[in-house]
């Protein structure tokens, strides 16, 4: 132990000449040690970070380069620590603007092959369960930010604005509950950003994260600049009422400028939500990133709610998932023999089996040997061979899949009657999920909530004082650059189709990862598909089929269903 403390610990008291002298002595260190600041911080209950101006040495996407210290790389495996700028000179990733505090400040990217950055550390002592925190930083984003598409291989400006999140957990890189979320950083120049944490638990770690808007249509590249972080400081009881009466105010102050109305009486089985009540949460399931978001005043009802969602979206992968060659659907691809499936299996399977019918093969989820065949084409951006595509296309064909169910056991059996066909939920799965963790929501009385699947959305009730919750939704397609506007959307599902990030060019034609399952190959004409509809399962599935083309009275019959389809197609 370090300082006058460890030093008083050390004395001797052994001499009783001197014991009156020496606890005389004690008496006074104790007296300076009880005003000294760190103690002090320490009975405020004031935490402060480690190395909090992000000071380091510059480096940039190397992957084995020491990151900062008191810091610790909460990336994805392979991927470099996140950066720290500036270098002396035009660094490799072109970020020259100078730090707001010190020499240094940390980059943070997301990236389009669904990956991001973060960091994480120890506090010096927990963030306590029922208190509010302050904590502020100094946040911007580079306008230009050079490094290679995850993708592509290409050279990419990293310059799309994305959010700052920061979470409280039990370990290192432990993201147990969302503490604090920012507005999208678009502003050039260092701001002041100040959050307010609200830990429904103990935590001893925090991580800062980058990520994209939320929801997320397509991952994206971008990028932040963070720097000067603030100690994070227990609000007093004075300065919680002063802040909830100001809040009270505003929140009066807009409801009159936009004219509303006070809301009617709420049904007895609903119960009423505030702002206050938003909690969100994420785990990464099924290849992607799922979110909840709810309003709910319960938190302890709505984290056993969230938690039996995202238990029910890690079975649903256990079964649908391709890449897992233990899983339900591997083992039936495989086998090739009548086999006896779970329920869940035998329901996606037989609505896709009814879209793949109505859309005459648009949609086809016997495309699983091509979908493995592009997978590895996009990813190692090399055209597949004329052989690989043959032997693949000749597996596929809907057709081919016999369903049986048994009148009198209910035994529900199926057989792919073709050689070495393969099934691919890719196109549904997910939005099956959706719907079933919304359920599970439902379950607990909770209606005002989002759950997001990576882009696969079904929405409930809107938030509290709002028309619907603030969705961007694809708008143009010109000159390869995709733009989205803002809608507000609630109790519907809303998913978006596109080759915006996952593709191959090849002797001058782009070949997207959605395939023709009648042609084999991936679709070279340049379309974002948004469709809205009652199910995510429905919004998932049309979404993949019109992107490959329907007729135009089926979607009339699917318009008089509810399923609403905006296709934009490059000329």
């Amino acid at each position: 132990m370090g300082g006058p403390l460890g030093q008083a610990g050390r004395l001797s008291f052994f001499c009783p000449k001197t014991m009156s002298m020496k606890m005389r002595l004690f008496k006074f260190l104790l007296v300076c040690l009880a005003f000294s600041p760190s103690v002090l911080t320490a009975q405020n209950g004031v935490i402060a970070l480690e190395n909090p101006s992000f000071e380091g040495v510059p480096s940039e996407g190397i992957k084995d380069s020491k990151l900062l210290d008191g810091w610790y790389d909460c990336g994805f495996p392979g991927e470099s620590p996140p950066d720290v700028h500036p270098k002396q000179g035009p660094g490799a990733f072109q970020v020259t603007k100078q730090p707001s505090d010190g020499r240094t400040y940390l980059g943070l990217v997301v990236r389009d092959n669904d990956t991001w950055e973060m960091v994480s550390q120890r506090l010096s002592q927990p963030l306590v369960a029922g208190n509010v925190y302050s904590f502020s930083l100094d946040l911007c984003r580079s306008e230009v930010y050079m490094s290679q598409s995850r993708v592509t291989n290409k050279p990419m400006n990293y310059a799309t604005p994305i959010t700052f999140r920061v979470w409280g957990g039990k370990g290192y890189c432990s993201k147990d509950e969302l503490l604090a979320t920012s507005p999208m950083i678009k502003n050039s120049k260092w701001e002041r950003f100040d959050f307010e944490l609200s830990p429904s638990k103990d935590y001893r770690y925090i991580v800062l994260e980058a990520f994209y808007k939320v929801p997320t249509p397509f991952p994206y590249n971008g990028n932040l600049l963070v720097d000067n972080a603030s100690d994070i400081k227990p609000l007093k009881e004075e300065e919680l009422a002063i802040r909830q009466a100001l809040d009270t105010s505003q929140q009066a102050n807009t409801a009159v400028k936009l004219g509303a109305t006070q809301p009617s009486p709420m049904k007895t089985d609903k119960i009423a939500v505030e702002e206050k009540d938003r909690r969100e949460f994420s785990r990464p399931l099924m290849g992607t990133e799922f979110r909840i978001i709810v309003y709910h005043p319960d938190s302890t009802k709505v984290k056993e709610a969230v938690e039996k969602a995202f238990n029910r979206v890690a079975l649903l992968e256990k079964v649908f998932s391709d890449y897992d060659e233990n899983s339900e659907v591997s083992w039936l691809s495989k086998d090739g023999k009548e086999s006896e499936v779970s329920n869940e299996l035998w329901d996606v399977l037989q609505y896709a089996l009814e879209v793949s019918r109505r859309s005459e093969g648009a949609f086809d989820v016997s495309v699983g040997a091509l979908s493995k065949v592009w997978r590895k084409a996009i990813r190692q951006q090399e055209f597949p061979s004329n052989g690989e595509l043959n032997r693949a296309a000749a597996t596929v064909g809907y057709e081919y899949v016999n369903m049986k169910e048994a009148k009198r056991s209910g035994k529900r059996t199926i057989k792919l009657e073709k050689p070495g066909m393969q099934l691919d939920f890719g196109g549904i799965a997910v939005g099956y999920a959706v719907d079933e963790a919304m359920a599970w929501l439902r379950q607990y009385g909770i209606t005002c909530a989002l759950v997001d699947g990576g882009g696969d959305i079904l929405l409930g009730d809107a938030p509290p004082g709002k028309t619907g919750w603030e969705i961007d939704v694809p708008d143009q397609l010109a000159a390869g650059e995709l733009t989205f506007k803002k809608a507000l959307l609630s109790k519907t599902a809303i998913t978006t189709s596109g080759d915006t990030y996952r593709y191959l060019e090849h002797k001058g034609k782009r070949y997207s990862h959605i395939i023709d399952p009648r042609t084999g190959l991936g679709l070279t004409n340049r379309k974002v598909v948004t469709v809205t509809a009652p199910t995510c399962i429905a919004a998932d599935a049309w979404a993949t089929a019109a992107s490959v083309g329907l007729s135009k009275l089926l979607t009339v019959d699917l318009k008089a269903e509810k399923v609403l389809l905006k296709v934009l197609e490059e000329k």
